[in-house]
């Protein structure tokens, strides 16, 4: 295995790998070069990557804090749901505890995929890639229905 400065140091190289393959490739299809990730423009919406042991994801947290908002928030995108699952292809889990200390996620998850493998990283930056791109569109698109 992996001392923890080393699997430090992996880490730091994949997601600055990604970065730069992201957004060359964002930038060759014309999109705006960064992720829309915790700056959606959207209030109680974030976008997030993961990639904790051998699974790797896309996640939508609904973070909103007023209870009325993120009820509100919540039914949006539940309508939603039916284009963000034609949209981003894969199979997705949607956790909905009644929590207000927890995220509604909606997440996108492959495994058993590693970042410590580099190997496998074309196939997470696909994976990564294709889902973020399908989310923000369908995201993007419904914009002002979701800010009301």
């Amino acid at each position: 295995m992996y001392s923890r400065a080393e699997a430090q140091q992996i880490k730091q190289e994949f997601w600055t790998t990604f970065g730069r393959w992201s957004a060359k490739k964002r930038k060759h299809q014309h999109l705006r070069e960064r992720w829309l990730l915790n700056k959606s423009g959207i209030n109680g919406l974030r976008f997030r990557f993961s990639a904790e042991g051998k699974e790797v994801g896309v996640h939508l947290d609904l973070i909103e804090k007023v209870p009325e908002k993120q009820e509100s928030l919540l039914t949006k995108i539940q309508y939603l749901m039916p284009e963000i699952e034609k949209c981003c292809g894969q199979e997705l889990c949607f956790h909905s505890e009644i929590d207000a200390n927890t995220p509604h996620t909606i997440s996108w998850v492959k495994s058993p995929l590693t970042i410590m493998n580099k190997e496998q990283w074309p196939q997470i930056f696909e994976f990564f890639y294709s889902t973020m791109s399908n989310l923000e569109q369908v995201i993007e698109s419904n914009r002002e229905f979701l800010s009301d």
